[in-house]
């Protein structure tokens, strides 16, 4: 059994979405669940909650990540003296924490971290990736990156593969499952090949380098938004030497067994079939990076007007954009997005702005394709009565393979100041019919139902829910049949 299966929250309070929507004080949403079967939500760690190792207690949370076997790391403060109050955590182990001794820095000391850019983070064994500036030591050798513990690349040494060429910056730090780190370089010199990927070592794309797929034209700009996936696969955001309306391209990069594969998945310019019309990709803000390469992005529409003009798109086709209705809460519609991520099942989680007819203390709502699942001014599960969520933090959100989603969000009791904490959300099964989660309804789920005929199992196969494993259920499995997608 995974350990998503079996995670054991440190506070261990759950409730189910279904009996929070009962609970709050908005009964515009009692059926938030309706697209979103199966959906609980869970504190994980609030603020005060003790900091294992720190000497302190939790005082704010950062970038969210969680892995494939549901390991949760995150950046924050605590409590503690300013100069120690910076933290990296993997679940309840402490990584690192400000102050510390930098290994592989004689005389260096942790300083502050960096707000954690990139969502592959942390890899399936619980590696973590982080940037830290360094202190005790020149300003010209302050800034560093580390897994775990262990330095992969520091200000003012060598630049790999680029003789003469020193580090000056870094960002977008990653791990992928076998341990290999990439990052974003700034070297010293000349402004105009200064950018660079680095991954295990190895140079993948420079500024002033060819642009792999387009003839002709370079890379002519710093890169940004990178992410990274437990494979080693790279999605970043490249300004190139095209014409200045469509230089902005998100370039992707695979290994695959035919071996690698590189191509543009969108571009600055390019024409878009919007609710409002038709449109052009003028801006892109975010990317994200399933872990089986698949892609998704907000930005910003050229043609329309600003109250319409915020975009999300993926590869599989979900659509969203500024001025959509919102089903589950009556004359309310969508308004910027502040998040957004997508995992190998083609779901898409983001965070997004609520517009016209709120109700009162809720400006904001955490979607899955379309469904709402948590807004501000909901009540807090598991906290008393009207603690209600405040603030979901922007771009602090993540859903893994095995539909679990952390956020990091800010809670308030009536009348009392806002805290931090950070939240779990486990989603039913995609396709609760796919009894063997094969990706398939098929003969062997048939087989798994006719096991269990005339029994009560307490859910799936029970899909009609009463009680018994019958006719009714049957049918259902048979209407599902074939693709859960």
């Amino acid at each position: 059994m995974s350990r998503d299966q079996t995670r054991e929250s440190p506070t261990c309070r759950t409730l189910s979405l279904g009996v929070l929507a009962a609970a709050t004080t908005l009964s515009l949403i009692a059926e938030v669940t309706a697209g979103c079967p199966g959906a609980v939500i869970e504190i994980f760690l609030l603020q005060g909650d003790n900091a294992p190792g720190a000497g302190a207690n939790f005082q704010s949370f950062d970038r969210p990540n969680i892995s494939e076997i549901g390991l949760i790391g995150f950046g924050g403060d605590t409590d503690a003296a300013a100069s120690q109050d910076d933290i990296v955590y993997v679940d309840q182990m402490l990584i690192a924490q400000e102050g510390d001794p930098a290994a592989g820095v004689p005389g260096g000391s942790y300083g502050s971290f960096e707000f954690f850019e990139t969502a592959h983070q942390i890899n399936v064994t619980g590696e973590i990736a982080y940037i830290v500036n360094l202190t005790g030591v020149p300003t010209s050798a302050d800034r560093a990156v580390y897994k775990s513990g262990a330095l992969i690349a520091r200000e003012g040494a060598p630049a790999p593969g680029i003789p003469g060429r020193l580090y000056v910056d870094f960002g977008f730090a990653g791990v992928a499952d076998d341990g290999s780190v990439g990052y974003l370089a700034d070297l010293d010199g000349s402004t105009s090949d200064d950018s660079v990927i680095y991954f295990d070592g190895s140079i993948l794309y420079r500024q002033g380098e060819p642009v792999p797929g387009m003839p002709g034209e370079t890379w002519d700009g710093d890169f940004d938004e990178m992410q990274w996936n437990g494979n080693g696969d790279l999605l970043f955001e490249g300004n190139t030497s095209m014409p200045a309306s469509m230089d902005m391209v998100v370039f992707r990069r695979r290994t695959t067994k035919m071996g690698v594969v590189q191509d543009i998945v969108a571009q600055e310019g390019q024409a878009i079939d919007a609710n409002t019309g038709p449109d052009f990709l003028e801006l892109i803000l975010q990317t994200a990076l399933a872990e089986n390469g698949q892609w998704a992005l907000r930005g910003n529409l050229e043609v329309a007007m600003s109250d319409f003009d915020a975009v999300i798109l993926s590869e599989v086709g979900f659509y969203a954009q500024q001025g959509d209705p919102v089903p589950e809460l009556a004359g309310v519609v969508l308004g910027n997005f502040n998040g957004i991520n997508i995992n190998s099942g083609g779901d898409v989680l983001y965070l997004a702005d609520l517009q016209g007819a709120t109700p009162p203390n809720v400006e904001e709502g955490l979607f899955i394709n379309g469904c709402l699942l948590v807004t501000d001014g909901m009540q807090v599960p598991g906290l008393p009565s009207e603690t209600l969520f405040t603030d979901i933090g922007f771009e602090d959100l993540y859903i893994n393979d095995n539909r679990r989603i952390v956020f990091q969000a800010s809670y308030s009791a009536a009348g009392g100041p806002a805290e931090d904490g950070l939240f779990i959300i486990a989603l039913g099964p995609l396709c609760p019919w796919d009894l063997d989660a094969s990706g398939d309804v098929n003969v062997l789920d048939l087989l798994a139902l006719l096991v269990a005929w005339g029994t009560d199992p307490g859910g799936p196969p029970d899909f009609d829910g009463d009680g018994k494993v019958g006719i009714t259920d049957l049918l259902v499995l048979l209407a599902h049949w074939g693709p859960c997608r």
